[in-house]
């Protein structure tokens, strides 16, 4: 059983909701507009959607491809350019483990190294080379050990450590770093006040969050506007509105969020989180305008709600084609 859910929470990952939403969608094909030619995907792949861009893994190769907007070089093909059909990402030494698009950037996880590495949007240090350059292929980030996991944000990225440890980098002007602190950095830095070593992370639009091993308990930080951090009315003010705008908090290291144990894997959406629990059910919490909540019209949830129970049918479903999308 535990094989099953760590193999589970590679394949289910930061963007669980979109999942949830859209299990008719199976990554069966894509189009080129242009041309109106169309790619099958023929096999198993993990897909993830970036804000105007996608990259696929194909579970049997390790191969990570990727399409749409590629102007800031997320497509990792060579060239700040777009593409209609998915173009192979150079850089990447043999088969990835995990993929992952985020705002205008991607990141991929080496299976054999645990390297990670990452492409696209540099200007905030989100790829964790240690600069602040934009790149069209694959590069290394820095100071980091093996990893069994990342996640590409709106601008930064968090990696998991085959030891545990969680650790973000790029934008952190709302303590979506973790370490303490509200401030960018261009190399990773350690998340600190999580209770042990983690199981699984997520990065949203301007937040992070991570589910503690031991328990499964899930602890956020970042940007908290619509309570996507989750912790509950003690630790956080409800938004206002001032001068017509609503005020937000935010947090620069981990919150407990209440209501959730067991997780076992984590979405991440940019004003909402979601868990899957060990028994195949979710909760989630933050902003529910557009029904990203399921449950109801409630935009302002600061503590996990439960939702429907996964079937096998639903397990199965995720686990020959998975989607992946953070917006």
């Amino acid at each position: 059983m535990a094989s099953k859910w760590m193999d589970l929470r590679r394949i289910i990952r930061t963007e669980l909701i979109c999942a949830l939403l859209c299990l008719d969608w199976l990554a069966s094909s894509t189009t080129d507009s242009a041309t109106s030619s169309t790619t099958e995907f023929i096999g198993s792949y993990t897909v993830s959607k970036g804000s105007e861009h996608t990259c696929a893994l194909e579970q049997s190769t390790g191969l990570v491809t990727c399409w749409g907007d590629g102007t800031h070089g997320q497509l990792g093909q060579g060239a700040f350019s777009s593409s209609g059909q998915p173009v192979a990402v150079e850089g990447l030494v043999g088969a990835a483990a995990v993929v992952s698009a985020g705002g205008y950037h991607s990141c991929a996880v080496e299976l054999d190294s645990g390297a990670v590495k990452c492409w696209g949007q540099g200007q905030y240090g989100q790829l964790g080379h240690g600069g602040k350059s934009s790149r069209f292929t694959a590069l290394p980030a820095v100071e980091l050990r093996a990893a069994q996991d990342v996640d590409a944000g709106g601008s930064h990225s968090c990696a998991l450590e085959r030891s545990g440890a969680v650790k973000c980098w790029g934008l952190g002007d709302q303590g979506q770093l973790g370490n303490g602190i509200k401030g960018s950095s261009r190399y990773p830095v350690s998340v600190i006040g999580l209770a042990g070593p983690a199981a699984a992370i997520c990065s949203g639009g301007l937040h992070s969050c991570a589910a503690e091993a031991q328990t499964g308990s899930v602890r956020c930080w970042g940007w908290s506007s619509h309570g996507q951090l989750g912790p509950g009315t003690k630790a956080m003010v409800a938004p206002q509105r001032q001068n017509g705008a609503w005020s937000t908090s935010s947090s620069a290291t981990p919150l407990l969020v209440e209501g959730v144990s067991d997780a076992v894997a984590l979405a991440c959406g940019y004003m909402h989180t979601c868990a899957l629990l060990s028994d195949g059910s979710t909760r989630c919490w933050g902003d529910g305008v557009h029904e990203q909540l399921q449950d109801d019209w409630d935009a302002w949830q600061k503590t996990a709600r439960r939702h429907m129970l996964l079937d096998e049918a639903v397990l199965t479903t995720r686990w020959t084609s998975p989607m992946r999308s953070m917006w």
